[in-house]
């Protein structure tokens, strides 16, 4: 536990407490009891001060570690979570990803993919796991990456040179996955029936690469290339009378129907609000106000009536 960054106190982290004092070399909390606190660049106020918090937390009946983004000391999933968005990057594909007519299971796998999370072979050998490799998807046994597996592999390169070129997007200008995922989503706007279909196609095929893969590795019987493909497509069957859409497609949707199948779904627009004065009693009059403003400048403006 360390000394200088770390809730062990209970009066908070000791580098926010005394910001007056450069913190040494780092020191954990047991090396420091053994000192006695009798640390170079600390007072005698301050060495007196540890010893009373170090005493008084050895006489306390309970002893846990203390969580130091929390007041009182104790771990949540706010407190973590508040920590850790100010830290890292946001993720441009997010909003994507956890799209709610897009099946869990199939978004937490997208999610897996893009944090490295997905079990393949060299993932694993990553882990320093000794392990020999060889992609299960493939005639010709070759390495087992993601990229690999859901990219270049016999069966990725069925299935995204078959449906991709639909969306205007090829593979084969694409050398990295998640640029071409990215590819993908930025399709057509994510409201509309194309921006949709684009978003759930990319999830669908690697959800069925990556069953296919797993029926291989538990030596279960392959199926063909057909099979797969209709698979991806039956996913997009049952998905698609679900969408609600609020922006329009382009043109090319209607080729993209044509050739799955498939039944557009229609733009919804919400009904205009028609709003009514209230007519003011006898003698009194009505203001209504509103502005505006932006980083260019604002403006505001105003009404009287009394009829």
């Amino acid at each position: 536990m360390s000394f200088w960054h770390e809730n062990w106190s209970n009066m908070g982290v000791l580098a926010d407490v005394f910001a007056e004092v450069e913190p040494p070399a780092p020191i954990s909390l047991a090396e420091a009891a053994e000192a006695n606190f009798s640390i170079p660049g600390m007072s005698d106020a301050m060495i007196a001060q540890m010893r009373i918090w170090y005493d008084s937390r050895l006489k306390s009946d309970s002893d846990e570690r203390l969580w130091a983004p929390s007041p009182d000391g104790r771990f949540t999933v706010k407190s973590a979570f508040s920590l850790l968005s100010n830290q890292v990057p946001a993720c441009p594909l997010a909003r994507h990803y956890w799209a709610k007519f897009i099946l869990k299971k199939m978004a937490i796998l997208l999610w897996r993919f893009l944090n490295n999370a997905i079990p393949v072979d060299v993932r694993i050998q990553d882990c320093t796991i000794s392990l020999a490799s060889r992609c299960l998807c493939c005639v010709h046994r070759n390495i087992e990456s993601m990229e690999h597996l859901f990219l270049r592999g016999e069966i990725a390169v069925f299935l995204w040179d078959r449906l991709s070129p639909l969306f205007g997007i090829h593979r084969t200008n694409y050398s990295d996955l998640r640029k071409f995922i990215l590819a993908w989503f930025n399709v057509a706007h994510r409201k509309s029936q194309m921006g949709k279909m684009a978003t759930l196609f990319p999830r669908a095929i690697m959800w069925e690469i990556w069953s296919e893969r797993n029926r291989r590795r538990h030596d279960e019987s392959p199926s063909s290339m057909a099979v797969i493909l209709y698979k991806v497509l039956q996913w997009v069957h049952n998905i698609n009378p679900l969408l609600r859409t609020s922006n329009h497609s382009p043109g090319m949707l209607h080729h993209i129907l044509r050739v799955c199948k498939l039944s557009p779904t229609p733009v919804r627009r919400k009904p205009p609000l028609v709003l009514r004065w209230s007519r003011p009693p006898p003698g009194f009059c009505i203001l209504n106000t509103d502005g505006a403003s932006s980083s260019q400048g604002a403006a505001g403006g105003g009404v009287i009536r009394d009829d």
